[in-house]
């Protein structure tokens, strides 16, 4: 029955992405960019893992950043085809914590500690959409680096813990604002790497 329905899916990519762009454009607006619901809807169909050679990938979901201008749609995207689909979580990066993303250590009332799961852990098997990931930190960004990777996430500060974190993660942002507090275009930049 599943499988019967997710068939609305299958067809020739030439006809089926534009046709699910226009799908995406009367739940969302008709400003949205084609580009962007191709990417999203790439991230909400994604399996988690797949076998390749009769070894099982770990990892069989991508992880995308899509960065562009302000006002163009990309927030949008993803959090109403979030909704539609029933999945996905939105995080504002700007205001986020390595221990709120991945998990930390709290204090009990008699003196003990307990392990408190984050955002990425809590949303295992779906998927948490980071916005403005031009404003998270590097210590933040390094904590993620592990779980992203391994697919675990782990704390081990004064409670230990572990949990499992297949979570497509979808970042989206505006480009860095730039040392002097100016904000560049994209069209400012020479390449996608430079932007990264």
């Amino acid at each position: 029955e599943i499988q019967e329905s997710l068939k609305v899916f299958q067809g020739n990519p030439k006809e089926k992405m534009p046709e699910l762009a226009e799908m995406a454009r009367k739940i969302i607006g008709p400003h949205i960019k084609p580009m962007l619901v191709y990417a999203a809807d790439m991230m909400f169909h994604s399996p988690l893992q797949f076998y390749y050679n009769d070894k099982l990938m770990n990892r069989g979901y991508p992880e995308i950043a899509i960065v562009g201008d302000t006002r163009t749609g990309k927030t949008d995207v993803a959090t109403f085809l979030g909704n539609h689909y029933g999945v996905g979580s939105y995080t504002d990066l700007k205001y986020a914590s390595a221990a709120g993303l991945v998990g930390g250590a709290s204090q009990l009332p008699n003196g003990g500690y307990k392990v408190t799961w984050g955002t990425i852990v809590m949303n295992h098997r779906g998927m948490v959409i980071l916005d403005e990931f031009s404003g998270v930190s590097t210590e933040v960004m390094s904590k993620l680096t592990s779980v992203r990777s391994s697919q675990r996430a782990r704390v081990e500060k004064i409670a230990k813990g572990e949990a499992p974190a297949y979570t497509r993660l979808f970042w989206i942002s505006n480009p860095r604002t730039q040392r002097d507090g100016s904000s560049w275009a994209l069209k400012r930049y020479t390449s996608g790497i430079q932007v990264m």
